[in-house]
């Protein structure tokens, strides 16, 4: 009875202590660019796509096809263009290593990341400095 009762405090505490999570932060509506939806422009890769922005802080991609690059990101550039696009920035942490088929995923942007900031979504393998479409 004694371990029972030892036992039960101790995991009272455990979860009073450490047993809750942050919730995730709140993403405002406030931009002028949520709702916006495009189709990825293919230029390599067999990249195709459904883009949308969902709130400030996030975007979904539905449909989505492309073959495996090496390290491959969300990239943001002020432009479609080459030199645009080689100095643009990773968007989010989300990684597309791998061949997808028709995926329907949601993405976070990193919190230093506002859509103000990004004029061209790219799809971009870091590596070969490749735009697998935009």
């Amino acid at each position: 009875m004694l371990r029972e009762t030892i036992f039960i405090l101790l995991s009272f505490f455990f979860f009073f202590f450490f047993g809750y999570a942050d919730p995730a932060p709140k993403c405002t509506r406030s931009s002028s660019f949520v709702d916006f939806e495009s189709e990825f422009e293919l230029v390599q890769h067999q990249l195709r796509g459904h883009f949308k922005i969902i709130d400030d802080c996030s975007f979904r991609v539905s449909q989505f096809d492309m073959l495996s690059g090496f390290d491959v990101h969300f990239w943001g550039a002020l432009a479609s263009d080459f030199d645009n696009l080689t100095t643009g920035f990773i968007v989010s942490d989300h990684k597309l290593n791998h061949t997808y088929s028709n995926f329907t995923f949601d993405v976070q942007l990193f919190p230093n990341i506002t859509w103000d900031m990004i004029h061209v979504l790219a799809v971009w393998d870091l590596p070969t400095a490749s735009n697998f479409g935009h």
